[in-house]
């Protein structure tokens, strides 16, 4: 089965600075599995965008 997804760039605030994060998830409400993955120091890339939006529709 697959799902509608949402997929957006975020940002995270911590104590000093700010965490550029990416977030993908099905449109539909409900509970679902999570999966994180950490990116490199640069940030989100899209490969990494990729693997996100692949595992929120299904």
């Amino acid at each position: 089965m697959e799902f509608n997804v949402i997929a957006d760039e975020i940002v995270i605030a911590g104590d000093s600075v700010q965490h550029q994060a990416w977030i993908s998830r099905p449109e539909s409400d409900g509970r679902y599995p999570a999966l994180i993955l950490l990116h490199a120091v640069m940030g989100p890339n899209e490969a990494f965008r990729n693997v996100c939006v692949r595992f929120a529709e299904h």
